[in-house]
């Protein structure tokens, strides 16, 4: 896949030029934000962007329905090997939750409200929509093993094996949530309707993404100026 980075000297801006069908990349200053669907070749591109931009410390996860899960793991991995953190604007589902926790810190930046702002894992699925069972004891060691070792491996089970790939184990902001039951965690099977999963999927009570590790404790993420989210460009399907 071609790459291009594009430099402005005034904005300290980057650009990975995305093809029509390509996760989004921008870098401003110490901060990259990869938005939309992942596909063959963002990892390469990844790690491009990233040689030509030693500043960054924070990998921003904005808006993305995951894609592709080998590109997935694939940043996720070169994100820990860089020691970067990751924080999340809106929501980050499927492959993109592998990059999420492949930060060696894993919060939030205050850009989108909380109620909108999540990660959400299942399993790895074929073309065909079948979940692909002879991934299912990798991606829980990988999920284990990134999460500092804090996962419960029951509940990793569960969201894992999920039979639909609509279906999903969603983690929300237990400090900025303030539901009335406190509940910050849903298991969904992907029969709930869009305006009422959250009362309709299963709620995991007592246990937050912080006590399992999903996310770690940092100060919410202040987005550069030039990296800012725009609510009229936002794709604002996040079922």
């Amino acid at each position: 896949m071609s790459f291009r980075v594009a430099a402005s000297l005034a904005l300290l801006l980057t650009a990975a030029a995305p093809s029509a069908s390509a996760m989004t990349m921008l870098v401003a200053g110490d901060q990259m934000v990869l938005s939309g669907p992942v596909h063959n070749g963002d990892g390469q591109r990844f790690r491009e962007l990233l040689a030509a931009s030693p500043a960054v410390r924070t990998v921003i996860l904005r808006d993305s329905p995951g894609g592709d899960a080998t590109v997935g793991y694939e940043i996720g991995e070169h994100i820990r090997q860089k020691g970067l953190r990751t924080a999340l604007s809106g929501y980050c589902r499927s492959s993109c939750s592998r990059m999420f926790l492949g930060g060696v810190e894993r919060g939030f930046t205050d850009e989108q409200r909380p109620g909108r702002t999540y990660v959400a894992f299942h399993g790895n699925y074929e073309e065909s929509g079948q979940l692909m069972t002879r991934m299912v004891p990798i991606l829980q060691r990988w999920i284990v093993t990134h999460s500092d070792g804090k996962a419960d491996p029951a509940l990793v089970e569960r969201w894992t094996t999920l039979p639909e790939r609509t279906a999903f184990a969603y983690f929300f902001d237990s400090e900025r949530l303030r539901r009335r039951d406190r509940v910050s965690i849903f298991l969904c099977d992907g029969s709930e309707s869009r305006i009422n999963r959250y009362e309709q999927c299963e709620k995991i009570a007592g246990r937050t993404g912080y006590d399992l590790g999903i996310f770690t404790p940092m100060p919410l993420v202040k987005v550069n100026p030039d990296l800012a989210f725009d609510p009229s460009t936002a794709n604002d399907r996040d079922d």
